[in-house]
């Protein structure tokens, strides 16, 4: 699996868009929005864990818009008419009859407005981060960030950068933040930067609200210093029968270390009647989300459940059919993407596994990138013990895969 190919359509007006597809489920639209490259999301500590939690559950179209990214850099029509025209060329392009609609930050009015018009294509209206109208920046504010960014946004030294950085996630990683950092002077340019931010402050679509009939679902960090929780809390009050989930954080887009990142996928799993459980934080050591009761058998388990499915190597018992994994005697917490890659080394012990291979096994029709295989070994490594550096258990064959190498004896504990 690869990262999606990007592809492109031209709206009316002579602007090239670009988006891709991926995942695998029912249909979900993420609605445009500003500071997106579709190269850099997937290896992002940003977005990278919100990329993967919507293409485990979903079919994802994604774009970026005119102005950012791939999309032509252009300041033609950045207004409301255009984005939610935009927003539907894409989908029409792809022939999608009826899908869900997310929106976030400045994607949320043009979501709204999208749902409003086509109430028939929309199924559920997932807004997070937004506002109805964007008169909420004071004037004298809008004028001295838009001089900042025709000044600041492309020099080399992110200080200026790293206002709007500290403003979307003030509890950012030293690396989170240097990445943000660097993709606000890839997605745009410092001119367009701060026409698209004046544009954004025209958004009003605080009348259309009560034209709503989609089920909507709000979620709005309480924290949040980029657009304030009142302003979700108005969407919630004025869009008939949504429902507001605040969220305990700081951040303008919720991070994946946030305890808020469970809320919100367990929220929109439940809203969009998707039940696979999301995955841990790749970083995460002792805060293992448990895997699903009842998983589906991959082609990483089918061969264990040929035997009798138990496996020891040095410190540890493996039951593949239990979905367990024991060390010293104790049961250890392992992500379930991770336990099946570990059965699949197991079971092909005799060879080294090429990439390519353990991620059509591990992720069957999923896209990934090389980045997200990497995490996984290591969670892997990490719950038996092994470390990158030992590679006594898991050894990486450099520019191939990984072999499982410790021995091996198959049968109980």
């Amino acid at each position: 699996m690869r990262i999606p190919p990007v592809r492109f359509v031209t709206a009316p007006d002579g602007v090239r868009l670009a988006y891709a597809v991926y995942g695998n489920g029912p249909p979900l639209v993420w609605a445009a929005h500003w500071l997106t490259h579709l190269e850099y999301a997937w290896e992002s500590p940003v977005w990278r864990h919100m990329v993967e939690f919507f293409a485990r559950h979903f079919t994802v179209v994604r774009y970026d818009q005119r102005g950012c990214g791939l999309s032509d850099w252009t300041d033609k029509n950045l207004d409301l008419e255009t984005w939610v025209s935009d927003l539907g060329v894409i989908v029409d392009a792809l022939g999608i009859e009826r899908f869900d609609l997310f929106g976030l930050s400045q994607g949320g009015p043009i979501s709204i407005e999208y749902a409003v018009r086509h109430p028939e294509r929309v199924r559920n209206l997932i807004l997070c981060g937004t506002f109805p109208s964007g008169k909420f920046i004071p004037e004298a504010q809008v004028d001295a960030l838009e001089r900042l960014m025709e000044t600041g946004w492309g020099q080399s030294n992110p200080a200026f950068r790293q206002l709007f950085t500290s403003l979307f996630i003030p509890n950012a990683t030293e690396e989170q933040h240097n990445w943000f950092n660097e993709l606000q002077r890839k997605s745009t340019s410092p001119a367009l930067a701060a026409k698209l931010y004046r544009a954004f402050q025209t958004l009003d679509v605080a009348a259309r609200l009560p034209l709503v009939t989609r089920p909507t679902l709000v979620l709005h960090s309480e924290g949040d210093a980029a657009i304030p929780f009142s302003l979700g809390r108005a969407l919630a009050a004025d869009i008939p029968n949504a429902r507001l989930v605040p969220l305990a954080d700081d951040n303008h887009i919720t991070l994946e270390s946030s305890p808020a990142w469970r809320v919100f996928c367990r929220e929109i799993t439940a809203f969009a009647g998707v039940t696979e459980a999301p995955s841990a934080p790749p970083d995460a050591e002792h805060d293992v989300l448990p895997a699903p009761a009842s998983p589906a058998p991959t082609a990483a388990v089918a061969a264990a459940e040929d035997s009798n499915g138990t496996y020891r190597f040095g410190r540890c018992v493996l039951d593949a059919r239990a979905r367990e994994l024991r060390r010293d005697g104790k049961i250890v917490p392992i992500e379930h993407r991770a336990f099946d890659m570990l059965v699949y080394l197991i079971e092909h012990h005799d060879r080294a596994v090429a990439k390519d291979e353990l991620q059509d096994a591990i992720w069957p029709r999923m896209i990934l990138t090389e980045s997200a295989l990497t995490r996984c070994v290591m969670k892997a490594r990490r719950a038996i013990g092994d470390d990158s550096q030992r590679q006594s258990i898991i050894k990486t064959v450099h520019g191939h895969g990984y072999r499982f190498v410790a021995p091996l004896d198959r049968g109980g504990a």
